[in-house]
């Protein structure tokens, strides 16, 4: 018996670490129509983020959905923390994890999730993703996080805003509820650590429609890979694959075939490994 309550501690122990990584990233706290620790886009006459009972975990969610007003559109946006400064995080972990439910009625709009992971200051890791797809159930997202500096941070950020690429702007319909947000250091199949090493690698006009527009550069001459990946680090493309001169080179590829979603685009040269996210858009 004192071994199966001393295991269920631990669990328990383990469980709420996990969670709490991420101030209120439960969304679970709030206090006059706004997540405790987190800011947002809301203000006296617009409240495009609401608490929400429809939850992953626990008894609340997070709802983002655009405010329509005389004809403009104000979109939402949390960020954390309320005060615009990052909090304190130890650690180096591979993604950010959540669970959404989302609507994307008009083609182009999509929410973007994207921060920083810190150490003394300086920025160690980025993380950058886009939800576009529409699901009607909790669907759990993985945002990979780029490291360009080996070591622990000792700070995070985070930001949620929801965006379009076309000129009609934010839909009114649109919205995604977000709830259970954590780190993670399960391994995502993309390279953790990107040596810049003086390279290169730029996807131009990220979301992606049909054709992706890549630019690179290798500071040595020597062998020279370039590849699309799939979130899970599956290679689904190869563009490149030669011994190339030093210098700044430019390819367009067709993603035709590709589905609608997030994938990288991996550059190996003799210095490094570089990889960039990008989102492809139907």
């Amino acid at each position: 018996m004192k071994t199966t309550k001393t295991l269920t501690i631990v669990l328990l122990l383990m469980a709420y670490t996990y969670l709490a990584q991420i101030p209120n990233g439960g969304f679970e706290s709030w206090t006059s129509g706004n997540p405790d620790q987190w800011g947002t886009s809301n203000s006296g006459l617009f409240q495009p983020v609401t608490q929400v009972s429809n939850s992953h975990g626990g008894a609340s969610a997070m709802k983002m959905q655009p405010i329509l007003f005389n004809g403009t559109t104000f979109g939402p946006i949390a960020y954390l923390t309320d005060t615009g400064d990052p909090f304190p995080y130890a650690g180096r972990p591979t993604s950010l994890r959540g669970w959404c439910i989302s609507s994307f009625p008009t083609a182009g709009n999509y929410l973007e999730i994207t921060g920083s992971l810190k150490k003394s200051g300086a920025v160690i890791g980025v993380i950058n993703t886009s939800i576009t797809a529409t699901n009607s159930g909790y669907t759990e997202f993985i945002a990979p996080i780029s490291y360009f500096q080996s070591g622990n941070s000792d700070s995070a950020y985070i930001s949620i805003k929801m965006w379009s690429t076309n000129f009609g702007g934010l839909d009114p319909n649109a919205f995604v509820i977000i709830d259970d947000l954590a780190f993670s250091t399960v391994a995502t199949g993309i390279d953790e650590f990107a040596s810049q090493n003086g390279e290169m690698l730029q996807v131009i006009a990220d979301p992606v429609y049909d054709v992706a527009k890549i630019e690179f550069s290798n500071s040595t001459a020597g062998s020279v890979k370039l590849v699309f990946c799939d979130l899970s680090g599956k290679v689904i493309k190869t563009c490149l694959d030669q011994n190339q001169p030093a210098g700044q080179f430019r390819t367009f590829e067709s993603l035709e075939t590709l589905e609608e979603g997030i994938y990288f685009v991996r550059l190996e040269t003799p210095s490094g490994v570089r990889t960039q996210k990008f989102c492809v858009v139907r």
